[in-house]
C-alpha cells in the first residue's frame, strides 16, 4: 500500500535545528501550569534528530522498522533551514542490511514547511503549512489548513492531493523515550487528504518540546480507500526520539544511531611510485559495528571496527594482515574518511559519505 503523503512528509521533517552542547533530554524547563507561549531555539547548522520509525500494517500485522537523523546542513540569513534527511530502512533480520536513501528539505523562519527533494522527485504544498506545531507554542492554541500538496517526480505527471488538517495543542504531559525524559506539549491533528485514485482519512498524535521545536514521540493511524476498486486498508506509524543535539540549548543525547546504515565512497593507492584508486563501501549495524571493503584497485582490502555513540571510530588492520592498519575519524554526520597502509603493498587514503 502506498503510504499517505501526510505519513511520507511528517515521518521526515523536523522544524527547528540542532547541533552540540551537553546535558540530557531531562534537563528542558519545567511547564507552568498554566498556559505559556515558547519559542523554540534558533537552528544551528550541525544539529540534529535522530529518529526511530515503526510501521505497522493493520490488516496483515506485519511490522518494519526505520531510522532517519535529520541534520540541519544550512540557515540562511532570512531565517530558512534546510535539512538533510538520512534514512536507512531494515529490510531483513540481518542486522547489516539496509535500504538507505536521503533527501533534503527546507523550512521558513516561523517553521512552515516549503518544500522536499530527493534525486527524481520533488514534493511542495500551497500554501504552507507546519508538519507538527509552529515553532511559537502555548497550549490552547488551534489551527487549521486546507490546500494543495503537488508531488513531481521527473518521469511522471504531478499529481496534486488535496489535504485539510485540524490541528490543537492540548495539554502539557511529561514524555519518555530513548533520547531522555521531556516536558512536552502534546499536540493533535486530524487530517482528510483525498486524490484522484485515493482518499485518506487519518489521527495523529505528537507531542512536541516547545524549546527544541521538534516532536519526540509520534502515534499515526490512518486508513485508505482506492476509489476505483472500493479497496479499504489500515496502518500505523510510529516514532521516537533516539539521540539529538541543540547547540543553542546546549543539550544533547548521543545515540549511535545516528551513523547506521550504508556509506559508500573511494579509495587511493601509491603502489611504487604508482597512483591508482578504487570504490568502497560500509555499514554500521544499530550496534555501531561497522564492515566494510575498498575493491577495483591493485590492492583491495577489509575493514572492520566499532563507532560509539559519540562518534569515536576504531577501526582493524587491512584484509587480516596483522601488519596493516586502517585509521579513521568522523568528518561529520555525513562522511568518514582515514588512512590504510601496509609495509608490503603501499599505502592509501578513504573517504565514505551516508547515502
Amino acid at each position: 500500500m502506498r503510504n499517505s503523503w501526510l505519513a511520507i512528509v511528517v515521518a521526515a521533517e523536523m522544524l527547528a535545528g540542532c547541533g552540540g552542547g551537553s546535558g540530557g533530554g531531562n534537563t528542558s524547563a519545567q511547564l507552568p501550569s498554566g498556559p505559556k507561549t515558547y519559542t523554540a531555539a534558533k537552528a544551528t547548522v550541525g544539529d540534529y534528530y535522530a529518529y526511530q520509525f515503526t510501521y505497522r500494517d493493520q490488516d496483515s500485522g506485519n511490522e518494519s522498522q526505520a531510522y532517519t537523523t535529520r541534520l540541519v546542513s544550512n540557515v540562511a540569513a532570512d531565517g530558512t533551514v534546510s535539512l538533510n534527511n538520512l534514512s536507512d530502512y531494515q529490510v531483513s533480520s540481518d542486522p547489516k542490511a539496509f535500504a538507505s536513501s536521503s533527501y533534503s528539505a527546507n523550512f521558513d523562519s516561523l517553521g512552515r514547511w516549503l518544500g522536499s527533494n530527493d534525486w527524481d522527485c520533488g514534493v511542495s504544498a500551497n500554501p504552507l503549512f507546519y508538519m507538527v506545531a509552529p515553532l511559537t507554542l502555548s497550549v490552547g492554541m488551534n489551527w487549521q489548513y486546507s490546500g494543495v500538496a503537488s508531488t513531481k517526480c521527473s518521469a511522471e505527471a504531478a499529481v496534486q492531493t488535496s489535504i485539510n488538517f485540524k490541528d490543537s495543542a492540548t495539554a502539557q504531559e511529561q514524555v519518555t523515550v530513548a533520547a531522555g525524559t521531556f516536558n512536552t506539549i502534546k499536540v493533535s491533528r486530524s487530517a482528510v487528504e483525498d486524490s484522484d485514485s485515493i482518499t485518506y482519512t487519518a489521527e495523529r498524535s505528537c507531542w512536541w518540546e516547545p524549546d527544541l521545536g521538534t516532536e519526540v514521540k509520534c502515534v499515526l493511524n490512518q486508513s485508505s480507500t482506492d476509489k476505483k476498486t472500493g479497496v479499504k486498508t489500515a496502518s500505523s506509524q510510529a516514532w521516537e526520539l533516539q539521540g539529538y543535539s541543540n547547540q543553542k540549548l546546549a543539550r544533547k543525547v548521543d545515540s549511535v544511531q545516528r551513523f547506521v546504515g550504508n556509506w559508500s565512497g573511494k579509495y587511493e593507492v601509491r603502489v611504487s611510485g604508482n597512483d591508482s584508486s578504487g570504490s568502497c563501501t560500509f555499514v554500521i549495524d544499530l550496534a555501531g559495528n561497522v564492515t566494510g571493503s575498498c575493491s577495483g584497485a591493485a590492492v583491495p582490502f577489509f575493514v572492520t571496527g566499532k563507532i560509539g555513540a559519540d562518534g569515536r571510530l576504531s577501526l582493524n588492520s587491512a584484509y587480516g594482515n596483522p601488519t596493516g592498519a586502517v585509521a579513521g575519524k568522523v568528518d561529520s554526520l555525513e562522511q568518514l574518511s582515514g588512512t590504510w597502509s601496509d609495509p608490503a603493498v603501499g599505502t592509501g587514503t578513504w573517504v565514505v559519505r551516508q547515502y
